[in-house]
């Protein structure tokens, strides 16, 4: 287990702010949209969870408001409820492992396809993606891939820079109970 002061807690949470466009924490309040929790700096800095980061594989539209990735969609109730029931994960930075403007009007598959014609971009947004969960790697946290179609070819990558493993995704798409959601993501710990 990571164990960080309040001031080292804060200035990762001011590095990773800049971020905050297309990534999250996995905090809710009463519902997937209550943000209340990681608005509330005293609270964030209190249940931010260095251990782990959680990663899905593309940003699927675009967020208008800070924080509100992964706290949106009917599908993040359903990653919400898991991670209720998986509590050593709550407080970890969620993302995506490609995101921005490039990304954001993509489909998954669009992306893949595109991705394995254009290295360059590829490679630009693994850059990316590393900037982002640089402070994760000096810490040596766990890196929790959201779905295993993230894990190859793209975060087989950069294995040798963070430690990972990889959880059922939530979608509804993917037809798990969430049973088999909180087993996934327990054994993915």
């Amino acid at each position: 287990m990571i164990k960080l002061t309040r001031e080292e807690k804060e200035e990762i949470i001011n590095y990773l702010d800049q971020f905050m466009d297309f990534s999250s924490y996995a905090i809710w309040g009463k519902d997937k949209t209550d943000i209340s929790g990681i608005v509330d700096r005293d609270n964030l800095i209190e249940t931010f969870n260095p251990n782990y980061v959680l990663v899905a594989f593309n940003q699927s539209g675009e967020v208008n408001e800070k924080y509100k990735n992964f706290h949106m969609t009917r599908n993040d109730t359903r990653l919400m409820k898991t991670i209720n029931r998986v509590t050593e994960l709550n407080g970890a930075f969620i993302t995506d492992l490609f995101a921005g403007n490039e990304v954001i009007t993509k489909t998954g598959d669009e992306l893949k396809k595109e991705l394995k014609a254009n290295k360059a971009l590829k490679e630009k947004l693994i850059k990316d993606f590393l900037i982002r969960v640089k402070p994760f790697i000096k810490l040596g946290s766990k890196l929790i891939a959201i779905g295993e179609t993230i894990v190859e070819p793209y975060l087989s990558e950069i294995n040798e820079i963070i430690n990972q493993s990889s959880a059922y995704h939530y979608s509804g798409s993917a037809g798990k109970t969430y049973d088999e959601l909180e087993k996934s993501y327990r054994e993915a710990l």
